[in-house]
């Protein structure tokens, strides 16, 4: 396996998929920020946002570095590297995979340390988790 192709395909989706990330990342953080605020429809309305962020994460990924690749017809240049299937699929998962996490999991932790901290919000926790 040609490790920097595969690498390099992952920061050029990581490149392609700047906004959305920025966009959630920042969605992310307010949510979580206007947690600290406490109050019950405001805190409300920061687990419905960091929810649908973390929605919007798991399909705009995918749409952008899969979908809009076979849409764009650029799959064939990318077919046409020196790259074999397994490669470019490694690449695509690990992509989409990485940048998941990479912020689902700082808006899930500081959802749950926010709500475990607050003592009232108890009852929330599994469902902000799933």
């Amino acid at each position: 396996m040609t490790r920097s192709l595969v690498v390099r395909l992952m920061l050029k989706d990581w490149y392609l998929s700047r906004a959305t990330l920025a966009v959630v990342a920042v969605v992310g953080a307010l949510s979580v920020g206007s947690l600290q605020l406490q109050h019950g429809l405001t805190s409300l309305l920061a687990m419905f946002a960091a929810l649908f962020a973390t929605i919007f994460l798991g399909v705009l990924l995918p749409q952008q570095t899969i979908v809009n690749e076979r849409k764009l017809q650029s799959l064939a240049f990318v077919m046409s590297l020196p790259i074999s299937v397994k490669e470019y699929t490694t690449a695509k998962v690990l992509c989409n995979l990485t940048a998941f996490l990479a912020l689902w999991l700082p808006i899930t932790i500081g959802m749950i340390g926010t709500a475990a901290a607050a003592g009232m919000f108890g009852g929330f926790i599994p469902l902000m988790v799933v």
